[in-house]
C-alpha cells in the first residue's frame, strides 16, 4: 500500500513540471516573435511588418541591405610596356662603282634595327652577260676595292636588283670592324670583280 501511495503522490508532480515547461517553452516562442518583428525588414508594399506607416524612399529603417558601390570599384590590368631599343648609331650609305665595263652601279645601306645591322643592296645596270640567270654573288670583305682583304661576311645575291642581309651585331660594333668593302662578283664560278663600294 505504501508504494501505491508514493506512486500518487509523484503523478501530480510530474503534471507540475510538464507544466511548467509548456509555461517556459511559450515565454521563449513569444519573446523571440516580438524581437523578429522588431527586425523584420521592409515589406514589398514600403511597410515594416511591426508599423503600419509608409515609408518614403528618402527615410531609413533599422535594416538596410549592404549596398555597393560600382564607381568606387577597380579593376588594376597590368599594361605591358615593351621597351624599344634605341639605334646604337646613324645609319649610313656607301657607292657602289662599276669595274670595268660591267656597267653595274648601285648603293649599300647600313641600319641599326632592333640591335642588329640592316644591309640593304640596290644595283642598277645588268652585267656583262645579260643571257645569264645566275644571281650576282655579293661579299662583304675586310680592307678596301683596291686592296681587299679576307673575307668579313656574306651577303645575299640581289634578285631584281634588292637584296637584305641582317648581322646578328649592331651598328656600333660593325662600325669598329671598318673599313670594309662591298665586292660584287660576276657570276658563283667566275669571281671577277664587276663592282665594289668602300665602307671607310
Amino acid at each position: 500500500m505504501t508504494t501505491s501511495n508514493n506512486q500518487e503522490k509523484q503523478i501530480p508532480k510530474k503534471k507540475l513540471y510538464l507544466l511548467l515547461g509548456i509555461v517556459a517553452v511559450s515565454f521563449l516562442i513569444g519573446s523571440l516573435a516580438i524581437q523578429f518583428q522588431r527586425t523584420s525588414p521592409i515589406s514589398p508594399t514600403g511597410t515594416s511588418s511591426s508599423s503600419t506607416s509608409r515609408i518614403s524612399p528618402t527615410s531609413t529603417s533599422s535594416y538596410s541591405a549592404p549596398r555597393i558601390n560600382v564607381s568606387t570599384v577597380q579593376i588594376n590590368v597590368p599594361t605591358v610596356q615593351y621597351p624599344t631599343i634605341p639605334p646604337s648609331a646613324p645609319e649610313f650609305t656607301a657607292q657602289i662603282h662599276s669595274i670595268g665595263s660591267s656597267g653595274i652601279t648601285g648603293t649599300v645601306t647600313f641600319k641599326d634595327i632592333a640591335g642588329t645591322v640592316a644591309i640593304l643592296l640596290h644595283i642598277d645596270g645588268p652585267p656583262e652577260n645579260e643571257e645569264s640567270e645566275e644571281l650576282i654573288p655579293v661579299e662583304l670583305r675586310y680592307g678596301t676595292c683596291t686592296a681587299p682583304g679576307p673575307l668579313a661576311y656574306p651577303m645575299a645575291a640581289p634578285d631584281a636588283g634588292e637584296s637584305e642581309t641582317d648581322l646578328s651585331i649592331n651598328l656600333q660594333q660593325f662600325n669598329t670592324q671598318r673599313p670594309m668593302a662591298v665586292i660584287l662578283y660576276r657570276s658563283p664560278q667566275d669571281h671577277t670583280a664587276i663592282a665594289c663600294g668602300d665602307i671607310p
